[in-house]
């Protein structure tokens, strides 16, 4: 797993918190577009897992500080993303997508540990 995970879950809530450094994979002239990019991707990723998972209604929220990102520094991500569910989710086939997605990134290297 490329990130640390914490989860919380009753009846209709699951909360995921997804936890891990990344580094550029490159120079970009503008951090702050790239961050709120990663932003909608991972929204969008998770609108695309609610179909196949079953998920009702999400939220998802990405701490990453744009101002601090260097080529050759790891900078801190937390993502907390919270989904209401119709029925349980298969939470290891969700943070499958999370992990190809951190995986496949064209920007960041992620690792859970600095």
């Amino acid at each position: 797993m490329l990130f640390r995970v914490e989860q919380e879950q009753d009846d209709s809530f699951l909360n995921l918190k997804l936890e891990g450094w990344v580094s550029p994979k490159a120079d970009v002239h503008n951090w702050l577009t790239v961050v709120k990019g990663l932003e909608k991707e991972l929204r969008k990723l998770t609108y695309e897992a609610s179909i196949s998972l079953g998920f009702k209604k999400f939220i998802v929220d990405v701490d990453l500080r744009s101002s601090g990102i260097k080529l050759g520094k790891k900078s801190y991500l937390k993502t907390n993303i919270v989904l209401e569910q119709k029925d349980k989710i298969d939470i290891d086939r969700l943070l499958g997508y999370y992990n190809y997605f951190f995986e496949s990134n064209c920007h960041f290297e992620m690792t859970p540990e600095k």
